[in-house]
């Protein structure tokens, strides 16, 4: 996709990322459960330790299947990568969860 993008383009990456947030919804659904079942809802493993398995899953999917769609768009996870959001191509940016 060089240049300037259609409508029909345009929407077409709406429609995905929609699907995408929604798998990903499903995938930290089925994190909060396993959470709850484990009884571990008010503890963390220590004070620093705010980034879950379940966060990690849904990066590498979100990062998975956007590459895998357009293999030619950027991904800015969170604050990591904020020198992307600078690129000229296409870039998806992904906050914390």
């Amino acid at each position: 996709m060089a240049g300037a993008l259609s409508q029909a383009e345009l929407q077409s990456i709406l429609e995905f990322t929609v699907a995408l947030a929604r798998k990903a919804g499903e995938l930290i659904l089925e994190g909060s459960e396993a959470i709850r079942a484990s009884g571990a809802v008010d503890e963390k493993k220590n004070s620093v330790d705010l980034v879950t398995e379940y966060d990690v899953r849904v990066e590498e999917l979100v990062k998975r299947e956007l590459s895998a769609q357009y293999p030619t768009f950027k991904l800015c996870v969170s604050s990591r990568h904020s020198d992307l959001l600078l690129h000229p191509s296409a870039t998806c940016a992904m906050p914390p969860l």
